[in-house]
């Protein structure tokens, strides 16, 4: 099912980029056709409700599109339609081909190096999936998934800071997780206002390699 879906969603996006963006390499067409297709599924997992659903939200969400494709591609059309204008708008925001020093190394260390504790927490991966959400609900439909994980990692990382240690914030969210998930709704508000790139790419041996943009 997954290959059938992603097979025509692909080549729907395909099209879609190729006439927005103009002439653009091979590589660049088939990473941009992947993030947006990855992008188009987390927008249906919000808007239709299946994010929080338990029950295997992405497959719901897949057997979603499916369904318009066989049995409603008009609304299909009209729906991706009025979702691609904003992902191209925000892609055209929010991407920026990156030099070296464009990527503060030394922070996104410090921010790994800080964070790791709570990678693969039950927290974390639903501060993830509450910051997608919040993200999508504030316009931000372009690199979800990365923006995401950014957003909760630099939102424990400014935890840290404050708190002093990893270990004191891991003990406070065991007492209210609520606390991180109101710190990420300011922190996506703020992102949403900001209207400068967010995501930070580097093009190396003709293929993107994805780089998170930190805004410090």
């Amino acid at each position: 099912m997954y290959s059938e879906v992603s097979t025509a969603l692909r080549t729907l996006l395909s099209k879609k980029i190729s006439w927005e963006f103009g002439r653009v390499s091979r590589a660049e067409e088939s990473f941009m056709t992947s993030v947006s297709a990855r992008d188009f599924l987390n927008y249906v997992k919000v808007e239709q409700g299946f994010l929080y659903d338990n029950q295997a939200p992405e497959e719901r969400a897949i057997y979603y599109i499916e369904d318009l494709i066989e049995r409603k591609p008009f609304l299909l059309s009209s729906i991706l339609d009025d979702w691609f204008t904003v992902w191209a708008m925000k892609w055209k925001q929010r991407v920026k081909l990156a030099s070296d020093k464009d990527v503060d190394e030394e922070l996104v260390k410090r921010i790994e190096q800080e964070t790791k504790l709570f990678i693969g927490l039950p927290v974390f991966e639903e501060a993830k999936r509450f910051a997608l959400g919040s993200l999508v609900k504030n316009g931000e439909v372009c690199f979800t998934d990365t923006l995401s994980e950014v957003v909760v990692k630099n939102t424990l990382f400014s935890m840290v800071v404050r708190a002093g240690s990893s270990e004191d914030v891991r003990k406070t969210l065991d007492r209210n997780p609520i606390f991180l998930l109101n710190e990420i709704s300011k922190r996506v508000k703020m992102l949403s206002k900001f209207k400068g790139p967010l995501v930070a790419l580097k093009f190396e041996r003709v293929i993107f390699s994805e780089e998170p943009w930190f805004m410090k």
